[in-house]
């Protein structure tokens, strides 16, 4: 995060101040959601950092359920999950208010992250790179 917070410092912040850019850094609010990775207003491709962070707090646990349960089984309720969100992907403009619907797009960016995540990590353990070839 501290690279990530470097670089909004200096082109949000800096560079926003400095230029006269409309936007940057708009507002004190705008730019504490941006800095904690709520928003990506500033940057439509950080829309990947909040899920990144989701994923990197709870993938011990989930690689220890991998680990000690059936994985074809745990796998399938992932890729349903991931089916999911994925459908909740496309129509994803259900809810009016503003902090449901962003809890809402946070599951469905969190689900279909998921299963990829789960299958590299599942990949990289039993050694598939070396099975294939």
């Amino acid at each position: 995060m501290i690279n990530y917070w470097i670089v909004l410092l200096i082109f949000a912040v800096f560079l926003g101040l400095i230029l006269g850019q409309e936007g940057y850094p708009e507002s004190f609010k705008k730019f504490i959601l941006n800095f904690l990775a709520l928003t990506n207003s500033y940057n439509g491709a950080w829309w990947f950092l909040f899920t990144y962070i989701l994923l990197t707090f709870i993938s011990s646990f989930l690689f220890k359920i991998l680990d000690t349960s059936n994985k074809f089984r745990f796998l399938f309720i992932i890729l349903l999950l991931y089916f999911v969100s994925f459908y909740f992907s496309v129509y994803n403009n259900l809810f009016r208010n503003a902090y449901v619907g962003w809890l809402f797009k946070q599951f469905y960016l969190f689900g279909t992250s998921l299963f990829p995540l789960l299958i590299g990590a599942m990949a990289l353990k039993e050694k598939w790179n070396i099975k294939i070839t």
